[in-house]
């Protein structure tokens, strides 16, 4: 319930405490819901969570999958699915294309902060 709080900062303290809490769960049957949400941070727009996530939870993601093919198997498909459907998805910037002679084949701005946010999760 944290990670949709309307604060930027009780959303970031929630991604610093997750960060905190995957080393102490002793199995990974909590993966699914651990991988909901980092999906779901990732695509948080609020600069501070996305950090948050990238300097702390994918790193202690990473160690507690190290040793499972949870990383491999699940997580890297899952982030490659989801960014590819956001580009799909993504709504066009024609309107914006008329105005400002912007690409009407780019994402919209708040799609591509959403999307670079997923690439720069992958690339980590």
């Amino acid at each position: 319930q944290l990670f949709d709080d309307n604060s930027p900062l009780v959303r970031e303290a929630a991604t610093r405490n997750l960060a905190l809490l995957l080393p102490l769960i002793p199995n990974h049957d909590k993966y699914s819901t651990v991988q909901s949400a980092c999906v779901q941070l990732a695509t948080d727009c609020a600069e501070e969570v996305a950090a948050a996530l990238l300097t702390q939870v994918v790193p202690a993601l990473t160690a507690w999958l190290l040793h499972t093919d949870l990383l491999h198997a699940k997580l890297l498909p899952t982030l490659t699915t989801t960014t590819v459907a956001m580009l799909r998805e993504s709504p066009r910037a024609d309107n914006c294309y008329k105005v400002s002679g912007a690409d009407p084949r780019a994402p919209a701005a708040h799609d591509r902060v959403k999307i670079l946010a997923m690439l720069r999760m992958l690339e980590a």
